[in-house]
């Protein structure tokens, strides 16, 4: 791929789909790349050392024979937006620092361009959910964030509401966030414990979607009533919008659509949302 590159001089869009053999271990040094996705193919690792046009970087059920996906970014300077990644199977180095649960994330390992992110959680796996706020430091200026929260069968105990508030102060949250979904919500205790320090503690918040998992409430009105009772207590603006939505899809369903991802008219890619026309809801909270 690096001879690739090396002769595209023009080359603006790269994707790869399906790609399984040999693993994927992208170098990017390129002057014109502006988006690079990847979907349904084994990843290895993607360094982006040198790219400063890059607007896109999209993966998506990235696969891996190693031990994790490893992505690291050095110089980015257009890198706008970013996901989908996977704090259970992707590991994020920034120049020379690689976030870790608890890593003191330095100016340095930041990468203040980002405005959307799209994130996978296990939230019911402490140290899944442990890496979520190191990592959301490394984005200080995100103001859309997308979060799916994937179902898991191996459980390591729950973090409760304590645990976010102590875990101090995040810059994008506190100061620059003003639209969130949530995708496959299910009421967990640990779902809704992130809600609500995030809900209290965003005070640029204008917009809230929650979609929840298809077919795991039994009416609109349960999933509602589970939603609304999120703003009963603190929070940190005194108004906005909620969304609440059923998926039309299965949890982890639906196909990335390539198009959209490289079409620089459209703002957020991840905005896409396949729901039930009978289960929405909107509300002003």
């Amino acid at each position: 791929m690096d001879f690739v590159l090396a002769r595209s001089p023009v080359l603006e869009i790269l994707c790869f789909e399906s790609h399984m053999l040999p693993p994927l271990r992208l170098r990017l040094v390129s002057r014109s790349l502006r988006c690079v996705q990847m979907e349904w193919s084994n990843v290895e690792s993607v360094a982006v050392v040198d790219a400063p046009l890059l607007e896109r970087l999209f993966l998506r059920n990235v696969p891996t024979e190693a031990p994790c996906c490893r992505i690291k970014i050095r110089h980015a300077p257009a890198l706008r937006l970013f996901g989908r990644f996977d704090l259970a199977t992707h590991e994020l180095q920034v120049c020379n620092t690689i976030i870790k649960a608890g890593t003191v994330v330095n100016p340095r390992a930041m990468v203040p361009t980002v405005k959307i992110l799209d994130l996978e959680v296990r939230f019911g796996v402490r140290n899944d959910a442990k890496m979520l706020p190191s990592f959301l430091r490394c984005f200080p200026n995100v103001e859309t964030l997308h979060i799916h929260s994937e179902k898991t069968t191996e459980s390591t105990g729950r973090l409760k509401l304590k645990f976010w508030q102590e875990s101090g102060a995040i810059e994008c949250i506190k100061s620059h966030i003003s639209m969130m979904v949530f995708h496959d919500f299910r009421g967990e205790r640990s779902e809704v414990a992130f809600l609500k320090f995030f809900i209290e503690s965003a005070q640029r918040l204008k917009r809230l979607q929650i979609v929840f998992a298809k077919g795991c409430f039994s009416s609109m009105d349960e999933a509602t009533s589970k939603v609304k009772a999120l703003f009963s207590g603190k929070r940190a603006t005194e108004r906005c919008s909620l969304l609440v939505c059923e998926s039309a899809v299965s949890e982890g369903g639906g196909v990335w659509d390539f198009h959209r991802g490289s079409d620089f008219s459209c703002i957020d890619p991840f905005a896409f949302i396949k729901f039930s026309v009978s289960g929405v809801g909107q509300f002003s909270v």
